[in-house]
């Protein structure tokens, strides 16, 4: 391990007693002005450049037991002394949270019996956490203004990882006891593995475990949780997560292009707006709400989120094109910035799941070449799907979709795994 490296684990966990990060860390000066050959928008400076959403719904899953101190250090000595000057923090999975929250479940939490440890640390390390008085939405606050970052609440408005028989066991009460309220039926049962009931060329296959939109239950549902981050919470805004996964009404196939529909879901991001204003007038610090959504704009309003409308009513200020697990170099940002022309919104392409530093300032200089106003990266972390520095950089997936058999804790993991945080801010050196 390198000495700088070294010497920013050692600041991280420098005060363990008392759970301190260690000192404050200063995002770099923001380079000049550079000038792009692309469509850009004429809006003053972005308010952030490199944003980083940090998945923290996996840490709980990594080895037991999960201190305060070592969630400090994993969550955030990757950030120090990076580009990175925002952070979206993300505690959900299906329609669970890792976080003792009002109005939201805790994640597998009365589950009598639980065959897996993935699972087993998953519930105990969050209880644990909760119980040290490390509620992770506190843990973001006090060491996200430490390390001095904009800090966002993601929140998924449709997850469906309970629909797959390996996750059943995060199904939510409001899930289970409403199945009138998503896309499909559900098959919770034991031995119904997956999607088996139906055929697998039909939408049903996989979105029946997601929420249909059109029912006002389901629109308070969640705007009870969105406000809950808003207001309990000293953040900087709220990120509206629509690309995971991106269907909302029935049917899948075309529901969401209804005008009735579209108007149900903007009548709820202008509710959202309408509380981060309030939450704005009484703290005195600007609120952003952010959205993510799949990378096609038409898209996007086929599946009943209009865009356009958010825009012009002003509702939003970041908007996050991407394409799940991909970086998205075939993007097309033109008519992105087209709707974002003059308007004080700003448009951040998406880098999704860690890829070597070569390809990721390949994918950086393109999209700041065709005018991208800033960057995302999202599900990046080292915790669970990194590698240690003796092995090949391979990124685990199915049929071992949990990752690794074990942690890969920070000061294992290779030291230019992070490489391109401090790089992709600045097209020069790229």
């Amino acid at each position: 391990m390198s000495s700088s490296r070294r010497n920013v684990s050692a600041n991280v966990t420098s005060a363990a007693g008392t759970r301190d990060v260690g000192r404050t860390h200063s995002p770099p000066t923001p380079p000049a002005t550079y000038s792009t050959g692309a469509l850009r928008c004429d809006n003053g400076e972005p308010p952030f450049r490199l944003i980083w959403e940090a998945e923290w719904n996996d840490v709980p899953c990594s080895d037991y037991p999960l201190t305060p101190e070592r969630w400090a250090k994993e969550s955030f000595a990757p950030l120090a002394n990076t580009h990175v000057d925002a952070l979206a923090y993300n505690v959900c999975s299906s329609d669970g949270y890792i976080a003792q929250l009002e109005n939201g479940e805790l994640l597998l939490d009365d589950v009598e019996q639980l065959e897996d440890a993935w699972y087993w640390r998953y519930r105990e390390n969050s209880k644990r956490l909760i119980k040290a008085g490390a509620n992770p939405p506190d843990m973001a606050v006090k060491y996200g203004r430490k390390y001095g970052l904009k800090i966002f609440a993601v929140i998924r408005m449709n997850d469906p990882h309970d629909q797959v028989y390996d996750f059943r066991h995060e199904v939510s009460h409001f899930k289970r006891n409403h199945p009138e309220y998503l896309l499909g039926n559900p098959h919770w049962e034991e031995g119904a593995e997956g999607q088996k009931e139906y055929p697998l060329d039909t939408m049903e296959s996989f979105t029946w475990g997601l929420f249909d939109y059109s029912h006002k239950a389901v629109r308070d549902h969640k705007l009870a949780i969105i406000n809950e981050f808003a207001t309990r919470w000293d953040n900087d805004g709220i990120m509206l997560d629509f690309e995971r996964d991106p269907m909302y009404f029935w049917p899948p196939k075309d529901g969401g292009g209804k005008p009735e529909n579209q108007k149900k879901m903007t009548d709820l991001v202008r509710s959202v707006r309408a509380t981060l204003d309030k939450v704005q007038a009484q703290r005195g610090r600007k609120q952003y709400l952010i959205v993510r959504g799949v990378a096609s704009l038409e898209l996007c309003q086929e599946r009943g989120l209009d865009i356009p409308t958010w825009v012009e009513e002003g509702l939003v200020q970041v908007i996050i094109p991407g394409a799940g697990d991909a970086a998205t170099f075939t993007l097309n940002l033109k008519p992105w910035l087209e709707l974002v022309d003059g308007k004080a919104c700003w448009i951040y392409p998406s880098n999704s799941m860690w890829k070597h530093t070569e390809v990721t300032r390949a994918w950086a200089l393109q999209m700041l070449d065709e005018g991208a106003h800033g960057l995302y990266l999202f599900n990046w972390g080292h915790l669970i799907f990194g590698y240690r520095a003796a092995e090949s950089p391979v990124i685990p997936l199915a049929p071992d979709w949990r990752g690794n058999a074990y942690s890969v804790w920070y000061d294992e993991a290779p030291s230019d795994y992070y490489t391109a945080l401090s790089e992709i801010r600045d097209i020069r050196p790229l």
